[in-house]
């Protein structure tokens, strides 16, 4: 369970992150990183597809605001896509620097 022990998904992040570094890794279908993304966005489609048929999220209606809010719809917290998204881009900026690869301006 995630809430309990996030070691599984932590890890499982890491390898994902670590096979995304090598070039050409997401061209290619059957290469680590392809096949890995690809469970992944496909695990987070199956979980939002069955969360509002499963009626787990009913007792939690009053967590979305109206405005947002759509029947049968799972909304993505921003803050967790947020953060997401800046370590997903912190991690490859630092990854580079550890291997002495330096960016220019232009890039």
């Amino acid at each position: 369970n995630i809430t309990t022990d996030p070691t599984r998904r932590i890890t499982e992040t890491g390898l994902l992150l670590a096979a995304l570094a090598f070039p050409g890794s997401l061209v290619a279908p059957g290469g680590e990183a392809h096949d890995a993304l690809t469970r992944v966005r496909l695990l987070h489609s199956a979980l939002r597809y069955w969360l509002p048929k499963s009626g787990r999220l009913k007792p939690h209606r009053d967590l979305v605001p109206d405005h947002v809010y759509v029947e049968g719809e799972v909304p993505i917290n921003q803050q967790d896509l947020a953060i997401t998204l800046g370590v997903f881009c912190y991690i490859n900026l630092r990854s580079l620097r550890r291997m002495s690869i330096v960016l220019s301006e232009h890039d």
